[in-house]
């Protein structure tokens, strides 16, 4: 994949925004190795990572501005990278698709964080806790409700854990 010539794109976006992209000046921020590498946008980047580039007093993504001056058009409704690296302006790495799209291919590479038991920065128990809350439970001799109080959790997230909802 080849990158556009220099010179200057005007670019329509929404009813009226008419911007101006120099293209010399776009991709010497990208990092272009070969057609199959990941192209690293080396400018600014947003607090996610994503490259960000400024146009006409606009801030854009740089990834979606790479696959509108190689496609001719906007990726709508979202730009998706094949690759996961939210750097990468490779046209060829970057399609169109919806956010349903993106959660999907999300799960199918293990990409969302599933923060259980003590992962999760906001529990309240250790390992050990939730094991002795679990055999105090099995013993029927504990309600829910006495565990709850006796652990300081809510009843609800008592049974989350009994049932293996939560700490599995």
């Amino acid at each position: 994949m080849r990158k556009k010539s220099a010179g200057t794109l005007g670019i329509l976006r929404g009813r009226n925004a008419k911007l101006n992209v120099n293209l010399n000046r776009f991709w010497s921020k990208v990092n272009i190795l070969d057609d199959e590498s990941c192209w690293d946008w080396v400018g600014a980047t947003n607090a996610a990572g994503y490259g960000a580039v400024r146009i006409n007093r606009r801030t854009l993504s740089a990834h979606r501005v790479a696959f509108y001056v190689t496609h001719g058009k906007w990726p709508e409704p979202m730009c998706l990278h094949s690759c996961d690296n939210v750097a990468c302006c490779n046209p060829a790495h970057l399609s169109e698709g919806t956010h349903a799209d993106n959660m999907q291919h999300k799960r199918e590479r293990s990409r969302s964080a599933r923060h259980v038991g003590k992962l999760n920065g906001r529990s309240k128990l250790t390992q050990e806790e939730v094991e002795s809350l679990r055999m105090m439970y099995d013993s029927g001799q504990w309600t829910q409700v006495q565990l709850a109080n006796k652990f300081r959790i809510c009843q609800s997230q008592v049974s989350e854990i009994v049932r293996r909802v939560s700490w599995v």
